[in-house]
């Protein structure tokens, strides 16, 4: 059976996104009985979400790319890894030509076509996935593109859409794991009037805890929610959402949840003008740009307006897919077992 290793980074300032699904496909392969490790740069956000998971890892410190090289490929070595996954923004086609003779298969996950990538396989779970050209350097390279291959937690799989009720009485507030606008600040401030309950989730590493509680701490309609163990849990008692456009757009979707997105990073712009034009969701576009009057006047409008919300749900359960997860560990492992065992 393989030996597989995940590298991966997350923080504060670069959110936890990576992180999450990285978990979530660690999993995965774990349940299968197959040996896996974490490399990640160290980090007490992201080793603490590690250790709380339960996740074996290997922290590394590095100045330079050529560094991590060294570092990732001796691990490689030591460990005998057979499968490298890469999910990283900073890792570029000279890390991946560099570092790919090493293990037997090299598998990247991507948002953006951010490079010409050399592995064996190119995963891209965006809805937006196939409106990339990809130029393979090798026709043998296998892409797993759109929303089939979407990442979720497995908490995500099984579980039933909300209903979609006539009256709206409780809103999700969710950045992400770390919120590093402090948009959710912003959020609050344009919803406060508003006559319904909020549920304000705040992740694990969100540095503006205390503009959140001052915020909160005399308004009895909101309620925030300190890292939830059962996210969809916390999704499914919510008639909408209001989020940012990283990977909660798509635990959002499955669970057939109308929301409101923003844009709060640039690799965020091409999933936030996708669930808009395909009608899944209402895009507000850039953070910076939005008002408290533009947001309050729009959660007001899906609010009243439950045709609008009936067809949000049932067109977000059409274009995601649930199974996602499953269906990159099967692919995978099909294709290190053809290359190597057929």
């Amino acid at each position: 059976m393989p030996k597989i290793a995940i590298r991966a980074d997350g923080s504060k300032n670069i959110g936890m996104g990576h992180i999450v699904r990285c978990i979530a496909l660690y999993k995965k392969f774990n349940q299968k009985n197959l040996e896996i490790i974490f490399i990640t740069n160290q980090n007490e956000d992201v080793e603490s979400l590690l250790k709380y998971e339960k996740i074996k890892f290997i922290g590394i410190t590095y100045e330079t790319l050529y560094e991590e090289l060294k570092i990732v490929n001796n691990i490689i070595k030591e460990n005998g890894i057979d499968i490298l996954i890469t999910d990283s923004y900073y890792i570029n086609e000279y890390y991946l030509r560099e570092i790919k003779p090493k293990p037997k298969l090299l598998v990247s996950i991507d948002d953006n076509g951010i490079c010409k990538y050399p592995s064996d396989i190119v995963i891209n779970g965006n809805l937006y996935a196939t409106d990339i050209i990809y130029n393979k350097v090798d026709q043998n390279i296998k892409l797993l593109l759109g929303s089939k291959y979407t990442i979720l937690r497995e908490e995500f799989a099984n579980k039933e859409p909300i209903e979609i009720k006539q009256n709206v009485n409780k809103i999700l507030v969710t950045m992400g794991g770390s919120d590093i606008n402090n948009f959710t600040k912003i959020v609050l401030e344009s919803i406060y009037e508003l006559d319904c309950k909020v549920d304000i989730v705040i992740g694990n590493s969100y540095k503006y805890k205390e503009d959140i509680e001052t915020i909160i701490r005399d308004n009895t309609k909101f309620n925030a929610i300190y890292n939830p163990k059962s996210m969809s849990r916390v999704m499914l008692n919510n008639d909408i959402a209001i989020t940012s456009s990283g990977s909660t757009i798509y635990e959002l979707a499955v669970l057939g949840i109308p929301s409101i997105t923003t844009i709060q990073s640039e690799n965020q712009i091409n999933a936030a003008k996708k669930v808009e034009d395909l009608n899944i969701m209402i895009n507000l576009g850039e953070f910076s740009k939005i008002t408290k009057s533009q947001l309050k006047k729009s959660t007001k409008e899906l609010m009243s307006n439950y045709d609008k919300r009936k067809q949000m749900s049932e067109t977000s359960l059409r274009f995601v897919s649930k199974n996602g997860t499953d269906n990159i560990i099967m692919e995978i492992l099909k294709y290190y077992n053809n290359k190597y065992y057929i």
